[in-house]
């Protein structure tokens, strides 16, 4: 059979089945629809009923507030006065409120007064004593309550009749003040409801009585009506509302006939759909069988034609025909794109090929730089050597010649070039070792100042620098070395945005977290901090590059312009120093990066005043281990003019072998880190083993790499970091024995 034919004996099937389902479920489903609303509407007719009761409850309050709330009520409720009985209490005037008993009673709950009209319509007469006592405690409450505020009012039972009833507190006129007696008023129940009822629901309503023996006790509060809804016919329902009086017990019911009209419009409505459904039915059928043949079949037989065509060609390269959005296009596109992924396979070959060298030469790129690294930490380490020689043969000089000596000057220009250098190792130590720089407490303006010259080198003069640093509080604490590298990475990235020429703008301010203006910074811990802005007058940073310009290696720069590493570094610095960077700009307006940093808290400074007593110790027993001669020389000379005992090793083993051997205690041990044989780690791990209580001093020059922890708890008292000139070493001896000595000696 063709797949034309099986086609439209498959829609016939199907129709067919649909049919027969709608049939049958649908018209269930339906039916139900139709009494679920049947009865639905029943309870709002119930409902509509319940609300009438309750309007009718509630015009019964209002008018027997308006005789509460009087003061001629007040006073009858203190003094009975037949005059209000007379000007009050009338066959007519009562019904004419629809009131057929009120009842006034004093303070203390007796009766004042009160009138019933008789249902032959004579003369009012007193109320009986049974009907006084069915509201004793209703007035109690009411009569009790200090605020006056407690208001009674529903449905009730009085012998065997039903009742609407008010309880209210007699006050003056306004309503003000204490309860001065209770006043009840009584509404029979009877056709004047059912009357009411008829002429607002518009069908027939009977009133039924309902046996109280078996009435609840449940707390006394309104409860909702009881509705039961039973079909009569296919054009008749009967609606019951049972409702019920304040004390929760069945008191009467609502009977009512409603027609049903929803259930009969909607049998019409169903055998309308039924006939509207078979006829569709029969016409979707044939247009269903009319639209395969040209939307389908057809066009599968073109598809196939096509793909034979393509399939009979010796390169095996074509395109198919593609209409409409449809499946079958789809088939047809996904064969074309099978047929691209042919021609593709090459070009994705040959990305790959790119794209694994670039990623080769990335790994060789950081294999050397952390071969460098490396190399740098181990040239800084004996270089620290050579500084600390340096350093204390310059210092010894300028202690030795007189102060008004013409080479002083030139002695402490040496000397801050020694600082300088002292600078540059222990940052190289940093990056090599992956540690802590050493923090100190510097101004932001004053080392953007004394870098000025340093920053406009790296500038082409067609570029303008303009340099704002307010007089705010600029302190931070920080690395200065580090801090100028990334001043340095942020003025040649805005240089290279800018090209030949431009306006470079470094400006300096104060900020507070959080706040709008730093929205990408108020993620740091509240307070004030130090804003460093550099802005450029370049072409802008595209939006799809501003979450990725910190990443390290990426750059916009041609090969040979750019590592992608300076605005990493820049995040990398400031992080670590606590503080935030980000980026703000607009294509074709520049860019400003921003930097905030914790601003450095008013600190007291410490150390020794002019003219103090100079650190060291007289007769003061040291024992050294170093295995640099220089160190070790420059040391032990400008120890022993401090009036110093010094006994020089080697390395760690001589210096535990001198320990040893010693005739008289150490007071003092100096040990460098790294050494042969023994090293200061182990050299201070036999003394503390050893049970001798003798201060141990590590002088390395990774100091600021170390954790201070691990360092105490190894046994060491201090640590100095190399470089260092003697006067540290004199300071630090002084410190860990508690002795002081007279100047050095000449």
């Amino acid at each position: 059979m063709k797949l034309q034919s099986r086609a439209r004996l498959l829609v016939l099937v199907l129709f067919a089945a649909l049919i027969v389902l709608i049939v049958g479920v649908s018209g269930r489903a339906f039916m139900r629809g139709l009494a679920a609303a049947e009865h639905r509407e029943a309870h709002e007719i119930a409902h509509r009923a319940e609300r009438i009761v309750d309007v009718a409850c509630d015009g019964l309050m209002r008018i027997s507030r308006d005789y509460a709330e009087w003061n001629d009520t007040v006073a009858f409720a203190h003094e009975p006065d037949p005059a209000y009985a007379e000007n009050n209490w009338k066959t007519e005037s009562m019904r004419n409120v629809q009131i057929d008993a009120m009842m006034i009673f004093t303070p203390t709950g007796a009766l004042a007064g009160g009138a019933v009209v008789p249902a032959t319509g004579e003369e009012v007469v007193p109320p009986s004593q049974e009907l006084i006592d069915r509201f004793g405690d209703e007035i109690r409450r009411v009569a009790g309550h200090e605020e006056a505020a407690l208001r009674l009012s529903g449905l009730c039972r009085i012998g065997d009749r039903a009742a609407f009833f008010a309880c209210l507190p007699v006050l003056p006129t306004g309503g003000g003040g204490r309860p001065q007696g209770a006043l009840v008023t009584v509404r029979w129940i009877d056709n004047r409801l059912r009357d009411r009822l008829e002429r607002i629901l518009g069908f027939r309503v009977e009133l039924t009585p309902v046996d109280s023996a078996g009435a609840s006790n449940a707390a006394p509060v309104r409860s909702a009506p009881d509705v039961r809804v039973t079909v009569l016919s296919d054009e008749k329902m009967s609606v019951q509302v049972l409702l019920r009086a304040i004390d929760g017990g069945p008191l009467f019911g609502l009977q009512m006939e409603i027609e049903r009209a929803v259930y009969l419009e909607g049998v019409r409505a169903r055998r309308m759909m039924l006939w509207q459904l078979l006829a569709a039915a029969v016409v979707v059928a044939l247009l269903t069988a009319w639209a395969l043949r040209v939307c389908v079949v057809r066009r599968l037989e073109q598809l196939s034609s096509q793909l034979s065509e393509i399939g009979g060609r010796a390169s095996a390269r074509g395109r198919v025909r593609v209409d409409g959005v449809d499946e079958i296009a789809a088939v047809g596109r996904s064969i074309n794109g099978m047929i691209e992924n042919l021609e593709r396979a090459d070009l994705e070959r040959e990305h790959a090929r790119k794209e694994r060298e670039l990623l080769q030469e990335q790994l060789l790129h950081a294999q050397k730089m952390e071969a460098i690294g490396e190399f740098a930490g181990g040239v800084a380490h004996d270089f620290n050597n050579c500084l600390t020689s340096i350093g204390s043969w310059l210092q010894l000089t300028r202690q030795e010649l007189p102060a008004d000596h013409p080479t002083q000057e030139n002695l402490a220009l040496a000397l801050n070039s020694v600082e300088h250098a002292t600078s540059v190792v222990r940052q190289l130590l940093t990056y090599s070792r992956h540690g802590a720089a050493p923090l100190a407490e510097l101004r932001l303006g004053e080392l953007l100042s004394e870098s000025l010259l340093l920053l406009r080198s790296g500038l082409p003069r067609t570029i303008e620098l303009r340099v704002h640093a307010g007089g705010g509080d600029d302190r931070v604490f920080a690395d200065r070395t580090q801090l100028l590298q990334v001043l340095m990475n942020l003025l040649n990235n805005a240089r290279d945005a800018m090209g030949a020429s431009g306006v470079l703008t470094i400006s300096l301010g104060e900020a507070t977290l959080p706040s709008a203006a730093t929205g990408p910074a108020n993620h740091l811990p509240p307070g004030d901090y130090v804003r460093l802005s550099v802005q450029d007058t370049g072409s802008g940073i595209p939006p799809d590059h501003l979450e990725r310009i910190f990443k390290p290696f990426f750059t916009t720069k041609s090969a040979g312009k750019g590592t992608g590493l300076g605005l990493a570094v820049v995040q990398s610095v400031v992080c670590r120093h606590s503080g935030a960077v980000w980026v703000e700009s607009t294509p074709g307006h520049g860019a400003t990066f921003q930097v905030l940093l914790p601003r450095r808290s008013q600190q007291s400074s410490g150390g020794v005043a002019p003219g103090g007593m100079a650190p060291g110790g007289q007769g003061l027993r040291v024992l050294m281990a170093e295995d640099d001669p220089e160190v070790t020389r420059v040391l032990l000379t400008a120890l022993r003019r401090r009036g110093c005992e010094v006994v020089a090793a080697e390395d760690g083993a001589a210096a535990w072998e001198a320990l040893v051997l010693a005739d008289r205690p150490f007071d003092v041990v100096l040990t460098d880190l790294t050494m042969p044989r023994l090293s200061g780690m182990q050299l201070v791990g036999k003394i503390v083993d050893s049970g001798r209580r003798i201060p141990v001093v590590l002088m390395t020059a990774y100091g600021s790499t170390l954790d201070a922890e691990h360092v105490r708890q190894a046994g060491f008292s201090a640590v100095l970091t190399k470089p260092v000139i003697h006067d540290q070493v004199l300071e630090v001896l002084a410190r860990v024995t508690g002795r002081h000595a007279p100047p050095m000696k000449r």
